[in-house]
């Protein structure tokens, strides 16, 4: 799983982060230009991930926190990350 912390921490260069009021917003970059017509807004757990990922890469570390703020399963937790990946990626690829 830490491969797919390390993917996410890759993409982080390719979006920019905007919190608007209680929502962390995240814009893709095309050619270092943020693409105001794409945009992805996180929830509260993919917020916390995206944050926590600033911090380190540890997939335990991550996901220990994660279950300790939102009494969430393992599992479940897994699942979330590689949901939040995949969109990033998907998002990331739109042309």
């Amino acid at each position: 799983m830490n491969r797919h912390l390390d993917r996410l921490i890759e993409l982080k260069s390719a979006f920019v982060e905007r919190k608007v009021e209680n929502e962390l917003i995240l814009i893709p970059l095309k050619d270092n230009v943020c693409d105001f017509n794409r945009y992805l807004s996180l929830n509260e757990v993919a917020a916390f991930i995206w944050e926590k990922l600033a911090e380190t890469n540890d997939f335990k570390l991550i996901t220990t926190s994660i279950a300790r703020e939102f009494d969430a399963h393992p599992d479940q937790i897994k699942l979330d990350i590689l949901k939040f990946k995949n969109e990033m990626i998907r998002l990331g690829q739109q042309e």
